[in-house]
């Protein structure tokens, strides 16, 4: 029997796990955004009623997620108060308890990975992290998260922290090195396509691999004479210039 479900939020998250839970025969009945456009848009996507007050907040509502920003959900929390209702935000960062006034039933469910609105995902291979406050409020996160992915996870809040940490690095400081190897090609009349390639064999091997095995590069080789050499080109950027020795630095430590 599938769940009725209020999302407040109405960003990359919310789309991509609105979309995601409707598919799969859960029931989106409402949307809340303090942006009204916003709000409507995304529930006539969704057959949804939409509102940007969270006074109208549907009591019949079986689940409520959080899907705002970190800085907001505590905020948004202490605006909710029910009962009986599933209350989950959807952070990596935030601790299960800033939900602890909002309902008896309170939990996280996190779904680990990047979201745009453009690009809806496939749930299946996503992994999502759940916690609940009770074993019945798990058990049906759990339901709810299995309806929608083959992966499925009970991660502690601290737990939680710590994989938010590392997908920040693997994610989001990777994607930022790809800004920075852009603009230095950028300024050298070079086009980024000639990197995609290593990108995706790069991206390949870890699927297969233990990426400690795959280092490959100068700093593995210990090899002075091209780090230099790096170094020297960017002698005009002095902040590339430190983060490239940072990582090489570490590199060499750990190889």
């Amino acid at each position: 029997m599938p769940y009725k479900i209020t999302l407040i939020g109405s960003g990359n998250m919310a789309w991509n796990l609105g979309h995601a839970l409707h598919q799969h025969g859960q029931i989106i009945q409402q949307v809340i955004s303090k942006t009204p456009e916003s709000a409507y848009e995304l529930a006539a996507k969704l057959k949804a009623k939409s509102t940007s007050l969270l006074s109208e907040l549907d009591q019949t509502s079986d689940i409520i997620l959080l899907c705002v920003k970190d800085e907001a959900i505590e905020q948004v929390a202490s605006k909710i108060n029910v009962n009986r209702q599933v209350v989950a935000h959807c952070s990596g960062s935030i601790p299960v308890e800033v939900l602890s006034k909002a309902s008896f039933c309170y939990g996280v469910f996190y779904p680990l990975q990047t979201f745009t609105k453009n690009a809806l995902k496939d749930f299946m291979d996503v992994p999502v992290c759940v916690e609940g406050c009770t074993k019945k409020t798990e058990e049906i996160l759990f339901t709810l998260a299995y309806s929608i992915s083959n992966q499925v996870h009970r991660i502690s809040s601290i737990q939680r922290l710590h994989l938010h940490l590392a997908a920040v690095i693997a994610n989001n400081f990777t994607n930022f090195l790809y800004v920075s190897a852009k603009e230095i090609l950028d300024r050298h009349h070079l086009p980024f396509d000639l990197l995609k390639p290593l990108i995706t064999e790069t991206a390949k091997n870890v699927q297969q691999y233990d990426p400690s095995q795959m280092q490959t590069g100068p700093a593995k080789r210990h090899d002075e004479a091209v780090i230099q050499k790096h170094l020297e080109l960017l002698a005009n950027n002095p902040e590339w210039q430190q983060l490239y020795n940072l990582l090489s630095n570490l590199i060499q430590k750990q190889y």
